[in-house]
């Protein structure tokens, strides 16, 4: 499946690379970007798709995060540079189809390119940028969501307390998983560092996330 098959609408891109990206002064009302990591598989051409449209309705920008990957058991030259195009010819049909995308829906949008780990790319620009949420590929759906919260003892106290399952408590003060009522995982992530503490520590997983 390409990059076209995924998308329907029609659309313009703003290519705003990271100078473009800085975060929104401190004290502000928020982040105002949602961060979507796309490797050129199916499941993440599908998250991208669906971040769009959530863009639009929050009214957010739209961060495109595109992973050039290289498969360790390519060990030829030959391969990597296969891999290399292959790799270049997705993100490019990438740009044109969220370039018609954002016209289409209203959308800022801009596409970023980084090398290596998706996850660690990932985490790596959505501080950068200070991400509001950040959409995942993998899994049942599209992948997941990701949010970044103030604090995410409280946060898990709250949710507990309406009836949310935690699936992952927040054992190291950092992460927690949950999930929506039609089943897509929801990660939270802590801004900034909590230390450890009980009853979250010693608490055990609950189903799938």
């Amino acid at each position: 499946m390409g990059v076209r098959d995924v998308f329907g609408a029609r659309s313009r891109i703003d290519r705003v690379e990271l100078p473009g990206l800085a975060a929104p002064e401190q004290g502000g009302d928020g982040q105002r970007s949602i961060l979507v990591t796309v490797v050129g598989n199916k499941s993440s051409l599908r998250a991208a798709a669906y971040a769009i449209g959530l863009a639009r309705r929050r009214g957010l920008r739209l961060v495109v995060l595109y992973v050039h990957m290289i498969s360790p058991l390519a060990s030829t030259t030959d391969t990597i540079r296969a891999l290399r195009l292959a790799n270049a010819e997705t993100v490019s049909a990438l740009r044109v189809e969220m370039d018609d995308q954002a016209a289409a829906l209203g959308v800022d949008v801009a596409v970023v390119e980084r090398s290596g780990s998706p996850y660690m790319a990932t985490m790596r620009l959505a501080e950068q940028v200070r991400a509001d949420a950040i959409v995942m590929a993998g899994g049942r759906n599209f992948g997941h969501l990701a949010y970044r919260v103030s604090d995410i003892y409280a946060l898990c106290k709250k949710l507990m307390a309406a009836g949310v399952t935690i699936n992952r408590p927040p054992r190291d003060g950092h992460m927690a998983f949950i999930r929506s009522p039609d089943g897509v995982s929801i990660e939270l992530l802590q801004d900034g560092h909590l230390d450890p503490k009980q009853p979250w520590a010693s608490m055990p997983n609950t189903g799938s996330w």
